[in-house]
C-alpha cells in the first residue's frame, strides 16, 4: 500500500521549495488519507530555483549546540532533477579568515567559491561546513537532516519587505570547513548513494521495495510511505530510507 503525503509549498524570494516529507516541529507534513503527521526522518524537498539561493552554510552539531542551542547541525544532498547548464558553488578557493572577511567588504566573494556546471542526475554530498549555493535556473531533490539552520555569507543584495536580507558572516565564518562534495555510488545498479542522513536508491523501471519506506515520484514530485513490501510501478523514483 502507497500512503500519499501532502507536501508544503513555500514561495521564496528565487523560488519555491516543495516540502514533500517534514517531522520538523511546526512544519510537518502528513498522510493524504487521514491527516496525521508522518513518522519521524528527515526533511525532504524539491527546490526549484528561477534566481540563485544565497551562499550560505550549515553548522556541525557542536556549532549548532553552541551557537542556538538546537542538538543539530544539518548534513544534506542535492541530486540534480532539471539543469539550464547552472552553476553550482560547492567550497571556497582560500579558507583564511581574515581574507573572507576582506572580499566580503570589497563584494567580491563569489570570485572565492567553486564553480561546477550542474547535469542532470549528478549527485552532490553537502556535509556540515561546507560553503554552497545553488544556482538559477535548477530543480534538485534535497534530503536533508531534520533542521534549519543556515547561516548566509552572500546574498546578491537582494531586498525582501524593503530590507536587505540578514547575513550571519561570523556564525558562517565559525562554521566553515574545506571538505569534498562528492560521493561514490555504494552501487550501480541500482544506483545507491548513502550519507550520514539516508540511503537513497534510484530506479528507472517499476521495482520491487520494501515496507516502511519513502518514495518520491522523479516526474510528478509527490511522495509516497510504502507500508508493505510491494512493487512500484513508477520509471523514474528514489526510494529514500534512513
Amino acid at each position: 500500500m502507497l500512503r500519499k503525503i501532502k507536501p508544503l509549498i513555500f514561495k521564496k524570494i528565487w523560488g519555491f521549495e516543495k516540502w514533500i516529507y517534514s517531522s520538523y516541529k511546526g512544519k510537518e507534513t502528513r498522510f493524504k488519507d487521514n491527516d496525521k503527521k508522518v513518522p519521524i526522518g528527515p526533511i525532504v524537498k524539491i527546490i526549484k530555483t528561477k534566481k540563485p539561493l544565497s551562499i550560505q552554510v550549515h553548522p556541525d552539531d557542536e556549532i549548532a549546540w553552541k551557537e542556538e542551542k538546537e542538538k543539530k547541525g544539518k548534513h544534506e544532498s542535492w541530486y540534480i532533477l532539471e539543469s539550464k547548464n547552472s552553476k553550482l558553488f560547492l567550497g571556497m578557493k582560500n579558507y583564511n579568515e581574515e581574507f573572507i572577511k576582506k572580499i566580503i567588504n570589497k563584494n567580491d566573494f563569489l570570485n572565492n567559491l567553486n564553480k561546477v556546471i550542474a547535469k542532470k542526475g549528478q549527485f552532490y554530498n553537502i556535509p556540515p561546513g561546507l560553503v554552497h549555493g545553488l544556482g538559477s535556473n535548477i530543480t534538485v531533490l534535497e534530503v536533508q537532516e531534520c533542521s534549519d539552520i543556515t547561516y548566509r555569507y552572500y546574498d546578491y543584495d537582494r531586498t525582501q519587505n524593503g530590507k536587505k536580507r540578514k547575513l550571519h558572516i561570523e556564525k558562517a565564518i565559525k562554521s566553515k570547513k574545506k571538505l569534498n562534495y562528492n560521493l561514490k555510488e555504494k552501487s550501480i545498479n541500482p544506483l545507491t548513494y548513502k550519507n550520514k542522513v539516508a540511503t537513497q536508491t534510484f530506479y528507472f523501471k517499476p521495482s520491487i521495495v520494501l515496507k516502511n519506506s519513502l518514495i518520491v515520484d522523479l516526474k510528478k514530485y509527490n511522495s509516497y510511505w510504502v507500508e508493505k513490501n510491494m512493487i512500484v510501478n513508477l520509471n523514474y523514483f528514489v526510494v529514500i530510507k534512513w
